[in-house]
């Protein structure tokens, strides 16, 4: 079980360039609207709950907040830091 969450979390990892480089594409003054994690999962080819950690992950972090189909990027500069990684 533990190797699964290693797993799981190590895919993550390798998403969160992806979904922040198209966060930050999307965005129209730091705002994604309209666009649902099914959207973007089915953008990045992932799995909807992947999607959903991912976000999880940058809101827990400060860089973003989600609303209903809207994502504010709270900390553009730590985003673009993100597409690095």
């Amino acid at each position: 079980m533990q190797f699964l969450h290693k797993m799981e979390s190590f895919a993550r990892k390798g998403l969160i360039p992806r979904l922040a480089t198209l966060l930050l594409e999307q965005a129209e003054n730091g705002v994604v609207a309209g666009m649902t994690h099914k959207h973007l999962a089915d953008h990045l080819a992932v799995h909807r709950e992947s999607i959903t950690a991912t976000l999880g992950e940058l809101r827990r972090a400060g860089i973003i907040r989600i609303e209903r189909k809207t994502i504010r990027i709270l900390h553009r500069e730590r985003l673009e830091r993100a597409t690095q990684e």
